[in-house]
């Protein structure tokens, strides 16, 4: 098994920028609650995490950025144990990956960290005769009480010999803090191992492994090739469930957009995320390959925007994972959807609606030939909605096939056809969705409604008065 030589891909990019943020958030907690023992063992067990799912690129660019944001934090001391961290996870990740036994994890620790370690304190106690000799006085120190306990005890031979072997430790310090060293190394590296392979399995079982779709790369002269799509019996496997959506029967093309409906729970994201790769299936065959996030591939939105907007800016986000992309093409991808007004706006300042037409504006800006919507408009008002959708319409008149999952009924006005997923079979959209009310007539009175968004908090937003 080998991971491919390329550059970072925006999945990679994203993971290490959450794990450098994970990992000062970690030490931030170590510092303030003055705990040693037990933060450096989940830092390193998120690196570890990492390092089995990702390549050692991203690692390393993750405990770089981790080891960045501990200068604020205090310096030197903080960016060493960033560091150290990322050694000993990457070793124990690394190891993880490659199907290693506690052994060979434990001599991949040694190798890898212990040098690191043991050289860096060696320096600092060697540099340092003040810092070095108060350690050791404090050792010597305990050790004396320890041997005033053994000789009441009557254990006098024992207080005796543990003092000579005392007395030779400090006087050869530069012997007794490696080998120290190299025992907690082994310790800590099999405990993060412990922890970390109960924690892989949980993840891979939740979201997939993701080295394969990470590393591997296309075959030669292949394509993506998504569309069409034809839906039999489809079985979706989500983790250790199986669920079976039913005969849907259908084929979806290229300029088409399709509602799927159904109620809660009846598998319309399970199919969405299957059609996107990311949950094996059977009952669905395609021209080829999925190629999600590829130009020309698959393209999945989800219900919350605001997880997949990653740039500081509108035209930020736009470029992540599409390097080459100049302000004129940006500005007309972002027209498509109504936000080329917006292209030095702080993303952080956009509503609900602009998020998720941006995220439509950064799938298509890759062309692709599948569209996947999970929801995408069941947290915006009816002007958002309007919007999204016709956004999503827009892009299934570029030549590409459109598969958008609602509880929503006005956005069925817009589709081509509507698939039952629960019912297993696939009717055409209504006309019209509920019978029009007469002029005049009241259909709902509010009166002496309000509404405070976050009560009781800093943050209170008045919203209905």
């Amino acid at each position: 098994m080998s991971r491919h030589r390329r550059p970072l891909d925006a999945a990679e990019l994203a993971d290490a920028a959450i794990t450098a943020a994970l990992l000062a958030t970690l030490l931030a907690l170590e510092l303030v609650l003055a705990s040693s023992g037990f933060f450096p063992v989940l830092m390193a067990t998120v690196v570890a995490l990492l390092a089995a799912r990702r390549r050692t690129r991203v690692v390393v660019m993750a405990t770089a950025g981790a080891a960045a944001l501990s200068v604020l934090l205090g310096g030197i001391l903080p960016i060493a144990e960033v560091v150290l961290s990322g050694l000993l996870g990457w070793s124990v990740g690394t190891s993880l990956w490659r199907g290693r036994s506690r052994l060979a994890t434990a001599g991949t620790a040694l190798a890898v960290t212990w040098p690191v370690l043991a050289g860096a304190s060696l320096a600092v106690l060697a540099v340092f005769g003040e810092l070095r000799d108060l350690a050791l006085d404090a050792a010597r120190n305990q050790w004396d009480g320890m041997a005033r306990f053994l000789r009441w005890a009557g254990l006098d031979t024992v207080a005796e010999d543990g003092t000579k072997i005392v007395d030779w430790s400090i006087y050869h310090w530069y012997v007794l803090f490696p080998a120290a060293e190299a025992v907690l190394t082994v310790l800590l590296a099999l405990i993060v191992r412990s922890l970390a392979r109960v924690v892989l399995v949980r993840v891979e079982q939740a979201i997939g492994p993701a080295t394969a779709a990470a590393t591997a790369e296309p075959a030669a002269g292949t394509t993506a090739g998504p569309v069409p799509i034809r839906l039999g019996d489809v079985t979706v496997a989500r983790g250790q469930t199986l669920v079976r959506l039913g005969a849907l029967d259908t084929t979806v093309a290229r300029g088409e957009l399709v509602c799927l409906v159904g109620t809660n729970g009846s598998g319309k994201t399970s199919l969405l995320r299957a059609l996107a790769g990311l949950h094996p299936a059977t009952g669905i065959s395609s021209a080829g390959r999925v190629g999600l996030g590829e130009h020309g591939g698959t393209a999945l939105i989800s219900q919350r925007a605001e997880t997949q907007v990653l740039g500081i800016r509108v035209i930020d986000d736009l470029r992540w994972g599409v390097p080459g992309l100049d302000d004129t093409d940006a500005l007309a991808e972002l027209a498509r959807v109504g936000l080329d007004q917006l292209i030095e706006r702080p993303t952080t300042d956009l509503s609900g609606g602009e998020l998720q037409r941006l995220a439509i504006a950064s799938a298509l800006v890759r062309r692709p030939a599948l569209l996947l919507s999970d929801e995408a408009t069941a947290m915006l008002d009816p002007e958002g909605r309007r919007r999204v959708m016709a956004a999503l319409t827009a892009a299934s008149r570029t030549d590409a096939a459109v598969l958008h999952s609602t509880h929503v009924p006005a956005d069925l006005e817009a589709t081509d056809r509507v698939i039952e997923v629960g019912q297993a079979h696939t009717r055409p959209p209504p006309r019209r969705w509920g019978s029009a009310q007469p002029a005049g007539d009241t259909i709902l009175r509010a009166e002496g409604v309000a509404h405070v968004h976050g009560a009781r908090t800093p943050w209170a937003t008045p919203a209905l008065a």
